[in-house]
């Protein structure tokens, strides 16, 4: 009798604890839905929170419990930082003129539309090549020729992502930028560029106070650059900022050549460390 008391007590014990653990997955799940940041991320941890849960009640191992929730949270880790380390791209990629008429570039155009009642023109439509993921960028000119959009359109398999990056130029060639691309700018910034990342700022209008924000705190005047009314003009601006990019980050040592003619360029230890921080810092501030 003793002894199915005893049985009794533990399974009630270990049932007890599937069930909190349940609790936090539908509680983790419920939060994801929330349209707050820190909500999500709240969410987010309760999943191995409740699984390193389960582990203990059934196991009643703290340090197996704690050991399942360190690997839960390093195991993507280490699966982004190998995805990363592989990435191979051509270090001699440029922007080409494309048409974008179609339902592919739908959301594109939606994106333009909203731009454009801003007052903002289009100037012309151009691809990365080679690339992949695909990459296709609208730009779009302020009717002062002072701030220049670029709208991009990033697409892998059924992955779809578009954003908006509002930019101009200082009297002494200081480039201003703020971009709302969920992703992190994955690379040293060049040191004449002053970059403010708002992923979650999704308006064009709340894109436009920001930057407004921006240049006044810093005191920036843009200047006029009515040559990028020419789409040869505005796709070379934009494929020489590529450029720059990729030959400051392969000095700074973020960027490496690879293959036998050195053609690639793949993300060195450093600049893998760089965008991890980079994703830390904006996990914090969002």
């Amino acid at each position: 009798m003793i002894d199915l008391d005893i049985t009794t007590l533990i399974e009630a014990w270990k049932t007890g604890g599937l069930l909190i653990a349940l609790a936090l997955v539908l509680i983790g799940a419920g939060l994801g839905c929330s349209e707050s940041p820190f909500l999500q991320r709240v969410g987010g941890f309760l999943f191995p929170a409740a699984f390193s849960t389960a582990v203990f009640w059934w196991t009643e191992s703290i340090a197996l419990a704690i050991f399942t929730f360190v690997l839960w949270l390093v195991i993507p880790v280490v699966q982004a930082f190998i995805f990363i380390r592989q990435m191979r791209v051509p270090k001699n990629r440029h922007l080409e003129s494309i048409p974008t008429a179609g339902f592919e570039f739908a959301d594109l155009h939606e994106l333009s539309y909203i731009w454009q009642k801003h007052g903002f023109e289009i100037v012309d439509d151009c691809e990365l090549v080679p690339s992949s993921p695909r990459q296709v960028y609208r730009f779009l000119l302020s009717p002062d020729s002072r701030r220049l959009v670029v709208l991009g359109w990033v697409q892998q398999g059924s992955y779809l992502v578009t954003y908006s990056t509002l930019s101009s130029w200082a009297e002494n060639g200081q480039h201003w930028m703020v971009s709302n691309c969920p992703l992190p700018y994955g690379l040293k910034p060049l040191p004449q560029m002053r970059v403010w990342h708002c992923p979650l700022a999704e308006d064009p209008k709340e894109i436009i106070e920001l930057f407004d924000e921006f240049l006044e705190l810093n005191e920036v005047a843009s200047r006029s650059m009515p040559e990028l009314q020419i789409p040869e003009t505005a796709i070379k601006t934009w494929n020489d900022w590529i450029h720059l990019q990729t030959e400051y980050n392969l000095r700074e040592g973020w960027l490496k050549t690879v293959g036998k003619e050195k053609l690639e360029i793949a993300y060195s230890l450093r600049g893998i460390l760089g965008a991890f921080k980079q994703v830390f810092v904006q996990l914090i501030k969002t």
